[in-house]
């Protein structure tokens, strides 16, 4: 191929060098045999999902006894306005009483405007009061979730409201028993598991 060329063949010639097909494969297996990282991680994952679950349930308490508070707040807000608007109620009837009796010489001047004094207090604490009520029904509304100028309307008044009794369970003044130290306890067993952690990291590994 690389001397002469034969007696009529073309003076240039195509000749293909190389292989047609070419490939490389590379296959590896491992199989992890101690990691002192890994079997601490596995510790601090299953710590952590119970810290999760505890601190979920946390939350939910949180939640059940804003909405309570909140929903008493309510209460107690609408039955003052209650109160206050019996005691104008009252106030108003004897001080038109006490103007009847200044008028026929029965009562003085004096009289007839420290009632007006008291009426105009009243009605100066109802308009505060009701701006109580506002922000109660306001802050009800949030803790439930809710937009805060949503309609609200509550079926229950503070005389018919079962309020829970206090007990002296003393299971209950137990601090073990608070589901905060649970989670303080949880929170520290993960804290001694990162401190083990950090350790493991300088053993060697054996696959």
């Amino acid at each position: 191929a690389f001397g002469p060329p034969p007696p009529g063949a073309p003076e240039v010639l195509g000749l293909a060098f190389g292989v047609n097909h070419m490939g490389d494969g590379h296959l590896e297996a491992s199989q992890l045999l101690f990691s002192g990282s890994y079997v601490i991680g596995l510790k601090a994952a299953k710590e952590y999902k119970a810290l999760t679950k505890k601190e979920r349930e946390q939350t939910q308490r949180d939640v059940a006894f804003n909405v309570a508070k909140a929903y008493y707040g309510a209460l107690v807000a609408d039955e003052r306005v209650d109160l206050l608007d019996a005691n104008i109620l009252r106030l108003d009837s004897l001080l038109s009483d006490t103007k009847v009796l200044q008028e026929q010489g029965f009562a003085e001047r004096i009289d007839v405007m420290r009632l007006e004094v008291q009426l105009n207090n009243l009605n100066s604490e109802k308009a505060k009061v009701q701006q109580l009520v506002n922000l109660s029904y306001q802050l009800l509304n949030f803790q439930m979730g809710r937009p805060i100028n949503s309609e609200l309307t509550l079926k229950d008044s503070l005389r018919d409201a079962q309020l829970a009794q206090i007990t002296t369970n003393t299971d209950d003044l137990n601090v073990e028993n608070r589901i905060e130290y649970s989670i303080l306890k949880q929170q520290q067993s993960l804290a001694k598991l990162d401190i083990q952690a950090n350790k493991a990291a300088a053993l060697p590994t054996l696959a």
